[in-house]
């Protein structure tokens, strides 16, 4: 049976006179299977964003084949539904062979409407569905409510009782696979026209997973006072309003809360008062004196975990849910004494490797395709001043504030969240996370957070950081805010810095703020304790309360507020260190960078044990070799905290947005 990639692949006959221009407004071109099949053919792939910068690359690199009529396999990606939005220039388009794909041309009995907005992940598991019920052509209701059924196994209608809405969303949020925007918002519409719930926050409950956490922990205390008697209501103050006791003790419902606890996504409380038999199941949510370990949690997370790394043929998404998952590991682990840890050491080692093994099989497969997603949501750092710019476009905001946290792994952000939740702060963290650009150095993975662009897009000054405020401003001067709207500021991250960003940064006027935030960098490049120490100064420093102070200024403003980061990092082993003079034009300690492939060879030779980076979205003259695993170019046995290479914690970083408790 032909499937819709296949469909859409064989539009696209390698060796090629012309290139093809595709027309693309569902980003089916972005889907990472069809995308790789396309790549392997011989195309080169270029998302056309905006004028100048496609006119860069085109001139450099494509304008004389094209002229010449030579050979080209060549793909301009237009992610839009008419050339005019996008201003490409006539004399390429004139060159051309022009493509239009659709979703609603390969899912024809479901409403264009819906198919649009559903994005290509679903389109397996939908083309399977229609081919076994074989609907009638279907409108936007039914669509909806054909895809949630089959695809989600979310039969809305049927949700009418407390019960139901309660077993749906703690099942949902478990199972992990979140629904797009175009269907979660009819199911908070079905949902919040029915009066059963007016008191339950639904629209956050639903959106954000750890929210709903957050709503189920602060209750669970609630109902084991009521399975032993009275409740003390006064005792209790709830970040987010709804009913206090929630029905854990449905039959299949237990199963969940079983392994919630057991797999650290809820933390068992204290309890003194004895619970009655048929509640016995709920000593899996009570505090006894081992369950207060480390150790005790980890050895419940690890075996969950093991099961759950992605295999080679995952979507991104699910690697960056799994790297929640290994962070949390990493902020137990490294937060624990050795000796709480010591037993453990095995297992955890055991599944880094086997993490390791699986993602550098799929980001040498996949990765060459991200930087072609759409950016709202983002995938790659590049991609967020896109988003910023488009909420503030569709006025879901007016003000915007980008931290970038240099350096910041997603463990760390953990600790940081959590220190900053253990003093009762009033924050809501909607939490997920964006690939950095490899190699995994500032220079280039900041300078395209901050710019926008791929990194061949600003090669003249990707050695260094000098134009990074001027790539800041220039991204947003293109998108209509004057000079006066914008601010780019470096800090430390020191307390006694706050009273100087009040006034820089709250001018009437200033309307988007990028602050790079430079403590943990700091921190991991004076690093002699390695990743143990470093976990533990990073807590200390998110316990002096600037970027708690920080948030509440930049919320008290009216701010929508985010935070990422360039890059993480990783503990890794010196291999020794290469001499070879002024060969590599960057000397990292988990990359080495060529401005030619001859320069690049002659190390590759002498050393083939390192791993040539391919040119992903790199200029031409920035050549990299990476060392292999979790090596470093440091004196043979020494280990250090450091960055640059792919692994899963120098690639994942996060992307959270901070709100007030309660709002979305």
């Amino acid at each position: 049976m032909q499937t819709w990639r296949d469909k859409i692949s064989k539009i696209f006959a390698p060796h090629t006179q012309i290139p093809v221009l595709a027309i693309d407004p569902d980003s089916l071109l972005s889907e990472e299977k069809l995308n790789l099949d396309i790549r392997s053919k011989g195309f080169e792939i270029i998302p056309f964003e905006e004028t100048t910068a496609f006119r860069l690359v085109y001139e450099s690199k494509y304008r004389e084949q094209t002229d010449r009529g030579e050979e080209i396999d060549l793909l301009i990606l237009v992610q839009s539904t008419e050339l005019e939005q996008h201003n490409i220039p006539f004399d390429v388009t004139v060159k051309c062979k022009k493509v239009s794909i659709r979703g609603s041309d390969l899912l024809y009995q479901l409403s264009p409407t819906v198919v649009s907005e559903l994005g290509a992940q679903f389109f397996d598991e939908i083309e399977e569905a229609l081919s076994q019920h074989q609907p009638p052509k279907l409108g936007e209701k039914d669509t909806r409510e054909f895809i949630l059924k089959n695809i989600f196994d979310v039969d809305v209608q049927s949700i009418n009782d407390t019960d139901k809405l309660f077993r749906f969303l703690i099942r949902y949020h478990y199972r992990g696979k979140k629904l797009p925007p175009v269907l979660e918002e009819y199911l908070l519409e079905v949902l919040n026209g029915k009066s059963l719930w007016q008191e339950w926050p639904l629209d956050i409950l639903v959106h954000s997973d750890s929210a709903f956490y957050t709503f189920l922990q602060e209750r669970w205390p609630l109902f084991l006072e009521r399975s032993s008697g009275q409740i003390d209501e006064s005792k209790y103050e709830l970040q987010y309003p709804g009913p206090l006791i929630l029905p854990f003790d449905q039959i299949d419902v237990r199963v969940y809360v079983d392994n919630l606890f057991n797999e650290g996504l809820l933390d068992p409380v204290p309890h003194s008062k004895q619970i009655d038999s048929s509640h016995q199941w709920a000593n899996v949510g009570i505090l006894a004196p081992e369950t207060i370990k480390k150790s005790f949690k980890l050895n419940r997370i690890i075996p969950a975990a093991v099961k759950e790394v992605p295999g080679p043929e995952a979507h991104y998404a699910e690697w960056i849910r799994f790297a929640f998952r290994w962070a949390e590991i990493q902020r137990l682990l490294f937060g624990a004494n050795q000796e709480e840890t010591s037993e453990i050491m095995l297992s955890v080692q055991s599944l880094q490797e086997q993490i390791d093994q699986s993602f550098h099989v799929w980001i040498d497969r996949y990765y060459g395709g991200l930087y072609s997603q759409p950016a709202n949501p983002p995938v790659m750092v590049h991609h967020i001043p896109r988003f910023l710019s488009q909420i503030i476009d569709k006025k879901q905001t007016n003000k915007v504030a980008l931290l970038v946290i240099d350096g910041l792994s997603l463990a760390q952000w953990l600790v940081v969240k959590n220190e900053m939740m253990s003093e009762a702060s009033d924050f809501s963290f909607d939490e997920t996370a964006v690939f950095s650009w490899i190699p995994t150095t500032t220079n280039v993975s900041r300078q395209a957070l901050f710019s926008g662009k791929l990194p061949m897009l600003f090669s003249t000054s990707i050695q260094n950081l000098t134009k990074e405020s001027v790539l800041w401003k220039q991204f947003w001067n293109d998108h209509g805010l004057n000079e006066e709207d914008l601010l780019y500021l470096k800090v430390k991250g020191q307390s006694e810095e706050l009273s100087i960003m009040e006034d820089e940064s709250m001018h009437p006027k200033q309307r988007v703020l990028g602050i790079i935030i430079g403590k943990v960098d700091q921190i991991m490049h004076g690093m002699k304790l390695v990743y143990s120490g470093m976990i533990n100064q990073v807590r200390q420093w998110a316990s002096m309360g600037f970027l708690k102070n920080l948030l509440l200024l930049l919320l008290e403003h009216d701010f929508s507020l985010f935070i990422t980061s360039d890059h993480g990092n990783i503990e890794a082993e010196g291999i020794g260190r290469i001499s070879e003079g002024s060969l590599a034009e960057t000397q990292g300690q988990r990359v080495r960078v060529y401005s030619n492939s001859v320069l690049r060879d002659k190390t590759k030779g002498k050393h083939p044990e390192l791993e040539e980076w391919p040119q992903i979205g790199l200029p031409d003259d920035y050549l990299c070799l990476l060392p292999p695993k979790r090596k470093a170019f440091v004196n043979s046995g020494d280990s250090v905290v450091t960055h640059g290479g792919a692994c899963i914690e120098e690639v994942i970083v996060p992307f959270v947005s901070v709100s007030r408790r309660g709002k979305k």
